[in-house]
């Protein structure tokens, strides 16, 4: 189900519903909505939180200009890495 939360933040959904969903049928949503078949959810894996925050931090530290752009994407990926080779090690 589509909530009107979702449609009123712009929030697109990809999933089954979406393909029959008026809201969605316009010329600017075809692209998204050619996708959907496509799809695949992510798997659920203990590590994302760290891999979500590490990037996420890294990119407003480049937004709010406490570091460069390229700084970022080091650090960004450092923080990936750590947290995949922390799941490896498992």
């Amino acid at each position: 189900r589509i909530s009107q939360w979702t449609y009123y933040i712009d929030h697109f959904t990809a999933s089954q519903d979406t393909l029959t969903d008026s809201r969605y049928t316009t010329d600017a949503w075809s692209p998204f909505i050619k996708m959907i078949p496509n799809t695949k959810a992510r798997d659920v894996v203990s590590y994302w939180p760290s891999v979500s925050t590490g990037y996420q931090t890294a990119i407003q530290q480049a937004l709010s200009g406490q570091v460069s752009v390229s700084e970022a994407l080091v650090n960004g990926q450092a923080e990936i890495d750590k947290a995949l080779s922390a799941a490896s090690s498992k």
